[in-house]
């Protein structure tokens, strides 16, 4: 087993976790202001 292969190999795995994750972090930030907004209206 080399060392050198399996990081290659994740990287495209790494990137699309991190942009999950950015996409759920978002989302939760938006559903909070909304959330933020609605109270204050009402």
């Amino acid at each position: 087993m080399e060392k050198a292969h399996p990081k290659q190999e994740n990287a495209p795995l790494v990137k699309t976790a991190r942009a999950v994750n950015t996409a759920i972090i978002t989302v939760e930030l938006v559903v909070y202001v909304e959330d933020k907004k609605q109270r204050i209206t009402n």
